[in-house]
């Protein structure tokens, strides 16, 4: 990683753990016909992702090199700021989770015949 988080110039590389405590996640789609060969299937539109969280605890290793100050003072301003830090990357996280959730459950409305999940 090597990029800017709020105002804090930002390098490292190495594992990160992100905890998410007491939220609620929302996705929402529309679910299209689509035909091929003959068979109904759906097909996933306007595909909108959000979330509301109470709490969020983060830990980047090896940050700055593996410096034993540096490295673990960002994680600690990093974690008493973590709503600020949310909002920065709010629009990055809805767009990657949504095509996460848009693949995932694409993939199942595209192999199994629409008549086969609903009634019509």
């Amino acid at each position: 990683m090597n990029g800017k988080l709020l105002v804090l110039p930002i390098q490292g590389s190495g594992d990160f753990e992100l905890d998410f405590f007491n939220g609620t996640n929302f996705f929402s789609f529309d679910l299209e016909k689509e035909v091929k060969d003959e068979v109904t299937y759906g097909k996933i539109t306007n595909a909108q992702y959000d979330y509301e969280v109470g709490l969020v605890q983060m830990n980047f290793d090896n940050l700055f090199n593996g410096d034993k100050v540096l490295g673990p003072q960002t994680n600690k301003f990093l974690n008493e700021n973590w709503q600020d830090v949310l909002k920065d990357v709010d629009g990055s996280l809805k767009d990657a989770v949504s095509k996460v959730w848009e693949l995932v459950l694409g993939n199942y409305f595209s192999r199994i015949p629409y008549k086969d999940l609903f009634l019509d």
